[in-house]
């Protein structure tokens, strides 16, 4: 079994270009293969895959740009997704099966 990196961050937003890339950048170099990250501003709730990496956010409902989590999972541990709740602006679950 291969050992996992759990991080956490608080990016204070990520409504700006290349916000994304610059943290799938650092989750490489620093080896991180789950990061959440909190106060990423982002409306709505979804599932994006950039370079490999996946990431399930949440945000608020009324389109206003406050709040908001990702959860980034690199290729391997995006593939042990088996379900994501989006709950509300600031809680998201996700069950991973190995």
């Amino acid at each position: 079994m291969t050992p996992t990196s759990i991080s956490t961050w608080n990016v204070r937003t990520m409504y700006q270009s290349g916000k994304v890339d610059s943290i799938v950048n650092k989750m490489g170099r620093l080896s991180i293969n789950t990061l959440g990250v909190c106060e990423v501003k982002w409306p709505g709730a979804g599932k994006v895959v950039s370079n490999g990496v996946m990431f399930l956010y949440t945000g608020r409902t009324d389109n206003k740009h406050m709040h908001g989590i990702v959860v980034f999972l690199d290729q391997d541990k995006a593939s042990c997704v088996s379900l994501t709740e989006y709950c509300c602006y600031d809680l998201e679950v996700s069950r991973l099966i190995q």
